[in-house]
C-alpha cells in the first residue's frame, strides 16, 4: 500500500496557492472595492454575467479610480498573476489604466490615453520607469490582460492580452521592491472633455504562491 494515502488529508496541505476572483455578479460590489475619484462604480446585470461599469463625470479630467483601498497584499517574488478582462467603451479623449500597483511609485501597467496608438505596458520602482509598447491598437471589444510576475533569472514581468504575449514583454528592470511594494489590483479611467466616459469590468482574477 502506498503511503501517499495517509499523506496529505488537510486542506491547508492542498493550498498551494493563493486564488481569488470576482465575477460581480449580484446587485452589489463586494466590500473589499473601493471606488474613488469623482466618478462612479456600479453593477450591470445582464452582461457578460455582471459587470462593473466605471463612469467618469462630465467634467473634464475627472476620474474614477476602482481598487482594494488600503489592502495590498500581492508579491512579486511570490509569482503573482493578475488577469481582468475588460471593455473600452471609448477611444479618444480619456485615459484608462490597469494596474497592479502599491501607489504612485511603484506598479505594473497598461495604459492607453490620449498620448498613445497603442497599448502601452510599464514597470516602476521607487519612481522610476520602464514603458514599452505593445504594437496592439485598442478597440471596443472586450479583452483579456494579464500580468504574471516571475522571478527565475531575475524578478521580472510578463503582459498579455488574449493569452497571448505582447511585443516588448517581459519588462525585467524597475520591478517593484518586494520590501517596501505591496501590491493589489487597481483601475483608473478619466475623461479628457466635458464628457462621460466609461469602461467595463467583467472580471478580476489573482493568483500567487503561499
Amino acid at each position: 500500500m502506498s503511503a501517499l494515502v495517509h499523506e496529505a488529508l488537510s486542506l491547508d496541505s492542498l493550498k498551494k496557492q493563493l486564488f481569488w476572483d470576482d465575477d460581480f455578479e449580484g446587485d452589489s460590489i463586494k466590500s473589499h472595492w473601493v471606488a474613488g475619484g469623482d466618478g462612479s462604480a456600479t453593477v450591470v446585470d445582464g452582461e457578460a454575467g455582471g459587470i462593473v461599469r466605471l463612469s467618469t463625470t462630465a467634467t473634464d479630467l475627472e476620474l474614477i479610480e476602482f481598487d482594494w483601498g488600503n489592502i495590498s497584499s500581492l508579491l512579486v517574488t511570490k509569482n503573482v498573476s493578475y488577469e481582468v478582462r475588460v471593455r473600452l467603451n471609448h477611444l479618444t479623449s480619456v485615459d484608462h489604466y490597469i494596474y497592479l500597483r502599491s501607489d504612485a511609485s511603484a506598479y505594473f501597467r497598461w495604459r492607453f490615453s490620449v498620448l498613445d496608438t497603442n497599448w502601452m505596458i510599464y514597470a516602476r520602482d521607487a519612481g522610476t520607469s520602464t514603458e514599452e509598447d505593445t504594437g496592439i491598437t485598442p478597440d471596443t471589444d472586450f479583452h483579456l490582460f494579464r500580468i504574471d510576475c516571475h522571478t527565475h533569472g531575475g524578478s521580472h514581468a510578463h503582459f498579455y492580452i488574449d493569452n497571448v504575449e505582447t511585443a516588448n514583454s517581459p519588462i525585467s528592470t524597475n520591478i517593484p521592491d518586494d520590501s517596501v511594494d505591496y501590491l493589489r489590483p487597481y483601475l483608473l479611467i478619466q475623461t479628457r472633455q466635458n464628457s462621460i466616459k466609461t469602461m467595463d469590468v467583467d472580471y478580476v482574477a489573482v493568483r500567487q504562491d503561499r
